[in-house]
């Protein structure tokens, strides 16, 4: 690795100048000052285009890029992954932002041993304070837990070629697009990723009821197994089960079969106390409605 290497920075946006600015703020006052920030704009229609064009033109590390209409995050994405010039490469959403020694401390922990590397995060309600979301130790993390949860966060940094080589993100996915990209990472790359114990993103949630951070458009469950169906040549026939029977879970469908076969893979009583859960659950939900009707039969009013 170059001493002082190139670190492609991709910002794709939407319609959302005034948190964009806030994002490219946080980038400008990094503690690394060898980056590019690459701009990468989904048919706009708000300011965003006029007012990144002029930033362009006056400052040579940003670069503007844009589809004429709006084909999604994923392809967005990609505007700027395939144009990096950049020895790295990561991200920021573009209603978040770096702090500021960000691209400094993941650099500082490269290793080419690592798919990627990233780092915790702040997560922060406007109402609220703003709180890590992992735990405070160091992580040195494996494929293996990649494959129930994405331990990763939005973020990783990586070589630019990597990301390129696996294709970046796949455009028309419909949820969990992240973790669908650091999933053909890590398998590609060794199956090793490390995460930085200090927060070094702040994940704002102070975006519009309407305008979620990730596609709603499917549920949790199918979208999970989608996540197996498309990547089966990295999830083998007991991850891909344990994945798809916690689909079932959230959908309470979790059968007596789910529930031993996990206790035999997992070795542990979890899956047992979530299958009684989720049948006292259904319990409840025949009860209540006889006992709302018998109670009215007396007289009662119940809530």
């Amino acid at each position: 690795m170059r001493s002082n290497p190139l670190i492609s920075i991709y910002i794709p946006t939407h319609n959302r100048a005034e948190k964009l600015e806030r994002a490219l703020r946080s980038v400008l006052n990094q503690t690394y000052e060898n980056y590019e920030i690459l701009i990468c704009d989904d048919g706009s229609t708000d300011k965003t285009c006029g007012w990144i064009s002029k930033l362009a033109e006056d400052d040579p590390k940003i670069r503007y890029f844009r589809n004429p209409d709006p084909r999604g995050a994923c392809s967005a994405r990609n505007l700027g992954i395939f144009a990096a010039r950049g020895e790295f490469i990561t991200g920021l959403d573009d209603d978040d932002e770096f702090l500021p020694e960000r691209l400094e401390r993941l650099l500082q922990v490269w290793d080419d041993q690592y798919a990627f590397v990233c780092s915790n995060f702040l997560s922060k309600r406007s109402d609220q304070e703003a709180k890590p979301y992992y735990a405070s130790e160091e992580c040195r993390l494996t494929l293996q837990q990649l494959l129930f949860k994405n331990l990763a966060s939005n973020q990783v940094l990586t070589r630019t070629v990597r990301l390129q080589n696996i294709g970046g993100f796949r455009e028309g996915v419909r949820r969990l697009q992240d973790w669908d990209t650091w999933l053909r990472l890590c398998s590609r790359y060794g199956g090793k990723f490390y995460r930085e114990r200090t927060p070094l993103y702040i994940m704002h949630h102070d975006h519009e009821v309407d305008a979620l951070r990730v596609s709603r458009n499917i549920t949790l469950d199918i979208a999970l197994e989608e996540l197996c169906e498309r990547n089966k040549d990295i999830y083998d026939e007991t991850s891909s089960y344990l994945l798809t029977s916690y689909a079932r879970l959230i959908r309470k469908e979790f059968s007596l079969k789910d529930m031993w076969k996990n206790t035999l893979y997992k070795k542990n009583t979890t899956p047992i106390r979530a299958y009684v859960r989720q049948h006292m659950s259904k319990c409840r939900n025949r009860v209540s409605p006889l006992l709302h009707q018998t109670l009215k039969s007396l007289g009662f009013k119940p809530d």
